[in-house]
C-alpha cells in the first residue's frame, strides 16, 4: 500500500525499521538531492535497503534513442542475478509509449506522469505493472485526479487488467487519504508525510496515560 518516496538510504531503513513499505520510488530530482559520484552504486545501495521490495527507477530521456539506451543501460548494471527487483518508471510521453511498447528490456515498468484515463489505458494495454498518477500536480492544474483513479480503477477492474494504480505527488495527508479511498492500490510518500500519517499526539498522550497506571498497579502490588 505504502511506498517511500526518497533517495536517503539513512531515513529509509529508520522507516522500514518501524513500518512496512512495499517498495521506494525515485527520479532524477530525488537522486541529485543525495548526490552521489557513482549513481548505480547508489540505486543498488538503495535495492538493497527496500529489499525484497522494488525500486522504482525513472528512465529520463530527450528522445525515443536516448530513452532506450538509458533504459539499456540500467537493466544492465541495476539488474543482475541476485540483485533485489527493480521497476522501470517511463513517462507517458510519445517516445514513452514508443518505449514501453518495445517491451522486452524495459520489463516491468510502470508509466508515470500519467494525466488522463487515455494514458493509464494505453499504458495498461501494454502491460505496465503500474499507472502513476500526480494528485497534487494535477489539482495545480486544474484537473481531478481522484475521479481519474476512480475511473481507471473501475475500467482495470471491468477489462480484467492487472495494472495497479499508484498516486504520487502527495503533500498532505489529506490528498493521500482521498487518493485510497479513490481506488489507488498504492501510494508514494515522502519522509516528513511518512512521519505524519503513522503518528497522532492523541494517541501518544494515551500511551503515556497507560503507562502511568501500569506503574501504578504494579507499584502498589509491589
Amino acid at each position: 500500500m505504502y511506498l517511500l518516496d526518497t533517495a536517503d538510504k539513512e531515513k529509509i531503513a529508520e522507516l522500514v525499521d518501524h513500518y512496512r513499505f512495499d517498495g521506494v520510488t525515485t527520479n532524477p530530482t530525488i537522486l541529485k538531492k543525495e548526490a552521489s559520484e557513482d549513481v548505480f552504486s547508489q540505486l543498488a545501495d538503495l535495492q538493497n535497503t527496500i529489499a525484497p521490495n522494488p525500486l522504482y527507477i525513472q528512465v529520463a530521456g530527450k528522445d525515443f534513442a536516448a530513452m532506450r539506451e538509458e533504459a539499456s543501460t540500467l537493466r544492465k548494471f541495476i539488474s543482475r542475478e541476485g540483485h533485489p527487483p527493480f521497476v522501470m518508471k517511463i513517462p507517458a510521453t510519445k517516445d514513452g509509449f514508443k518505449l514501453m511498447k518495445a517491451g522486452g528490456s524495459v520489463h516491468p515498468f510502470a508509466a508515470t506522469a500519467v494525466f488522463t484515463f487515455h494514458q493509464g489505458l494505453m499504458a495498461a494495454s501494454m502491460h505496465a505493472e503500474s499507472v502513476i498518477v500526480y494528485v497534487d500536480r494535477m489539482q495545480r492544474a486544474k484537473k481531478d485526479p481522484y475521479r481519474l483513479i476512480e475511473n481507471l480503477r473501475a475500467h482495470f477492474e471491468r477489462a480484467k487488467l492487472h495494472t495497479r494504480i499508484l498516486a504520487a505527488s502527495l503533500k498532505d495527508a489529506s490528498q493521500v487519504e482521498k487518493a485510497i479511498l479513490a481506488g489507488c492500490h498504492k501510494v508514494t510518500v515522502n519522509v516528513s508525510l511518512a512521519h505524519e500519517l503513522f503518528a497522532d499526539e492523541n494517541t501518544e498522550q494515551s500511551d503515556e496515560r497507560f503507562l502511568s497506571d501500569w506503574e501504578g498497579i504494579t507499584n502498589q502490588k509491589r
